[in-house]
């Protein structure tokens, strides 16, 4: 399903800024990569977020690719229940102390943006002890490790046509990730 050509939704639908980070990330985690060289179009087709249609011959979002790279808003118009929210709740006198959802419109609302925000958000109160190799300190610790591996299964994993969506829940001493009633396999 998520290599599904969707050949009714242009390339334009893909949030270019996104793919741009995402794009300086893979870089700079393997510089010199053969992807490194090819224009955005074939990039994307080499991840698996277009494809060449047999119908127009043109590039065409996957379905992977719209909920990685898409906006929101036209995210939910292949994925109705698409639905994102991260909800820190550190003190118990307010509802939250902090909220990112994909339908703010505040931000593009995409899975790719979403992962490095909540990330960012829930690695903040992760203790790093000072270790050094090879002169560089090394500030990645199995804990943060643990954390990327979870909310990326927890967002890859997720059935987004089932409603509900991704509800990630932060509370003192506690991270709930939550995705859809079914793992899509």
């Amino acid at each position: 399903m998520d290599m599904e050509i969707l050949e009714d939704i242009p390339m334009e639908y893909l949030n270019m800024e996104t793919v741009y980070g995402y794009r300086n990330s893979h870089k700079s985690l393997r510089p010199g990569h053969p992807f490194e060289r090819y224009a955005d179009d074939e990039y994307l087709r080499s991840i698996g977020a277009a494809a060449v249609s047999s119908k127009d011959g043109k590039y065409h979002p996957t379905g992977a690719g719209l909920l990685v790279f898409g906006d929101e808003y036209n995210i939910v118009r292949h994925y109705p229940e698409y639905f994102l929210d991260y909800r820190e709740m550190l003190d118990p006198t307010i509802r939250w102390t902090d909220r990112l959802q994909s339908s703010s419109g505040e931000w593009s609302g995409n899975v790719c943006d979403f992962y490095f925000r909540v990330y960012n958000k829930v690695i903040k109160e992760v203790k790093v002890a000072f270790k050094t190799v090879g002169g560089t300190r090394i500030d990645d610790t199995p804990v943060h490790k643990a954390l990327r591996e979870a909310l990326a299964n927890c967002l890859m994993n997720a059935d987004f046509y089932e409603p509900r969506g991704i509800v990630i829940k932060l509370e003192d001493h506690k991270l709930t990730l939550e995705n859809s009633r079914y793992i899509r396999v």
